[in-house]
């Protein structure tokens, strides 16, 4: 991980809360996902990256928007931000 993506997520990153109600409990794996998305790493990067298919680096991608209730990579990123800022 880079010094970027540790200053955004904390060693605790991958409990992040659901703003509304329970919270969305994220893999590890999934947590070093979403710092290689905010980056703005593409799935074929962030799976060169990882040492994983891009069949795997989407899988991991649909179950974050699924957990953070989110459509999209840039609102989950967005609400992810949010909570670390506000929570």
């Amino acid at each position: 991980m880079n010094r970027e993506a540790s200053r955004m997520y904390g060693a605790n990153s991958h409990y992040l809360a659901d703003s509304d109600t329970n919270e969305a409990r994220l893999s590890a794996r999934e947590t070093e996902i979403l710092r290689w998305v905010a980056l703005g790493k593409t799935n074929p990067e962030i799976g060169s990256i990882l040492g994983i298919s891009v069949f795997t680096v989407k899988n991991h991608v649909q179950r974050i928007l699924k957990k953070l209730d989110v459509t999209n990579r840039t609102h989950a990123v967005g609400k992810t931000n949010s909570f670390l800022n506000y929570g």
